[in-house]
């Protein structure tokens, strides 16, 4: 099947694509999401934005054929990627996939996962957080073992899990918005013939990031101050906390691989540094604190002029 020509009708068979990537997220979610944006974005690459319209027209249409062949919790468990995977394609596609325009986009997944997934669980009897809980210790419980030191820390591991836990609805997002990124690139170079890669030494964190991590900073200050609903505050800002630490790890990864660019550290080492830095970053904050400090250090001496970090298509 040929890509379809700039400017001219698409062949239906690019719907069918559409139709059969929202069949696949219902079952394999990364795979799905990869394969929607591949086909949505050579769709709107050659055909425009009616195109576009015409995938999200496709992809409902095959929601609620879903929900209603399997039950209307089939259709809703594939909205989330659905919606971040348009979404992220939406804003390539426009050549505005920078920092924030994904972020909002994985804001807007993980607000949608877990409004979704209160609404099924609530029909049920259920609450949202205490089953993510529930499901979370269990796995904690299952790994530590029995005995006195295992119970020791469960008891240690349990607040963290209570603070964080909507925090595996942001990492399961940011993972759909991964795949949906590679499926769309992938998909490029067939419409334009150039592959535009992104680079993570020109990783460039907009300023509002410091400013969400000083409210969420605050936002734990005040938790522990007896306020009322501390502890929504206190998991919010948690959350917060930790989702946008990502932003300033990639930060902190654009300015070691820019160093072991200058340094020209061959093919072999460079992936190994960097695996190890990322090995670390998972244990500690070093990656982060130094993505931080870059914001005003500017240690990669990019140019910045206000605009959002370096946006891709």
């Amino acid at each position: 099947m040929k890509p379809p020509q700039a400017g001219g009708n698409a062949s239906p068979l690019w719907y069918v694509g559409v139709a059969l990537s929202v069949l696949v997220i219902g079952w394999y979610p990364f795979l799905g999401v990869m394969l929607l944006a591949g086909v949505t974005r050579i769709l709107v690459d050659r055909s425009g934005p009616r195109a576009f319209v015409g995938a999200v027209l496709v992809a409902i249409a095959t929601v609620v054929i879903l929900s209603v062949t399997f039950g209307l919790s089939s259709g809703l468990v594939a909205v989330p990627p659905l919606l971040t995977t348009l979404l992220l394609v939406a804003c390539m596609c426009r050549g505005a996939a920078g920092v924030t325009s994904v972020s909002t986009v994985v804001a807007v997944g993980t607000l949608a996962s877990l409004a979704i997934d209160a609404f099924t669980l609530s029909g049920q009897g259920y609450s949202v957080a205490d089953v993510t809980c529930g499901l979370l210790m269990e796995t904690v419980r299952a790994s530590a073992g029995n005995g006195i030191d295992a119970n020791m820390v469960v008891a240690t591991v349990e607040p963290v899990v209570t603070a964080l836990w909507p925090l595996v609805y942001v990492m399961t997002v940011m993972v759909n918005v991964l795949g949906a990124g590679v499926g769309a690139l992938v998909a490029a170079p067939r419409v334009n013939g150039v592959r535009h890669l992104p680079q993570i030494a020109r990783f460039d964190a907009p300023l509002w990031s410091v400013g969400v991590l000083a409210l969420s900073v605050l936002g734990l200050g005040a938790s522990f101050a007896g306020i009322p609903y501390a502890n929504v505050v206190l998991t919010v800002s948690a959350t917060v906390l930790m989702s946008v630490r990502f932003i300033f790890a990639a930060q902190g990864l654009g300015v070691l691989s820019d160093k072991l660019s200058r340094l020209r550290m061959g093919c072999m080492l460079r992936p190994l540094i960097i695996c190890f830095a990322v090995w670390v970053e998972a244990m500690s904050f070093i990656l982060s604190i130094v993505g931080l400090i870059d914001v005003w250090a500017n240690f990669r001496k990019l140019p910045r002029g206000g605009t959002d970090a370096e946006t891709h298509r």
